[in-house]
């Protein structure tokens, strides 16, 4: 991961605030994650399978988390798509300067997946980037055991009342959720700054994947 730029940024933060990277067994684990950042707990997890995989694809994944580490830390926001969609692309951009600076290309799945999210960055298509992230995690939700928009519904129906038996209900009632949704929260209207603190570090990071994206945009050839 310190093969690139952003990953020595996102790893120094993680040392720097002691966040640690443990195996959690016993967690709800999609199928198909790499590892998952607890907000609560601020902590990342990965699944014990984790031992298994490419070590590109780890680094990318505990970037992605530390990601939301830092934004949660660093700039107090809230789990939601639009932090979703900055953590992802933190992930790619680590992997491509990663590819820059000389380690090898990832394969399989994992690979169709950047080709993907590569091919809207090459033709300038930032919120086509942002559109298949939010895809991504709707139709993950989905699947998840079948639920479809069940539980989002009831925590709305209940004005957003925890739901949190468990990381699994969390993380589909508030994880899962555009910050518009937000607004059906009960804590939404005792308190809207969360909201806006958030939206508002969204946009400026939003400027700047577009910056990254025009300083790298002739080098993605070579990759993707």
């Amino acid at each position: 991961m310190r093969r690139s730029e952003r990953g020595r940024v996102i790893s120094d933060f993680l040392i720097g605030k002691g966040i640690p990277i443990r195996i959690d067994p016993d967690r709800f684990w999609v199928r198909g994650a790499g590892a998952a950042y607890d907000w609560s707990a601020r902590a990342i997890l990965v699944p014990p399978e984790a031992k298994d995989r490419d070590a590109v694809s780890l680094a990318i994944s505990i970037a992605h988390e530390g990601y939301h580490a830092l934004q949660a830390i660093e700039l107090e926001m809230i789990p939601c798509i639009e932090a979703e969609q900055d953590a992802a692309f933190a992930g790619f951009a680590v992997y491509f300067e990663m590819l820059e600076n000389g380690a090898l290309p990832l394969k399989g799945e994992d690979a169709l997946d950047f080709e993907f999210f590569a091919e809207s960055i090459k033709h300038d298509r930032l919120r086509r980037f942002d559109l298949l992230v939010q895809e991504v995690h709707e139709k993950r939700r989905e699947s998840i055991l079948g639920l479809g928009n069940f539980l989002p519904l009831l925590g709305r129906l209940v004005f957003g009342v925890s739901l949190r038996i468990s990381d699994f209900a969390w993380n589909l009632t508030e994880d899962y959720q555009i910050l518009d949704d937000h607004r059906w929260h009960l804590s939404y209207w005792w308190n809207k700054e969360p909201v806006k603190r958030t939206r508002r570090a969204h946009q400026e990071d939003e400027e700047r994947k577009e910056q990254w994206i025009k300083e790298h945009r002739q080098d993605f050839q070579r990759h993707f």
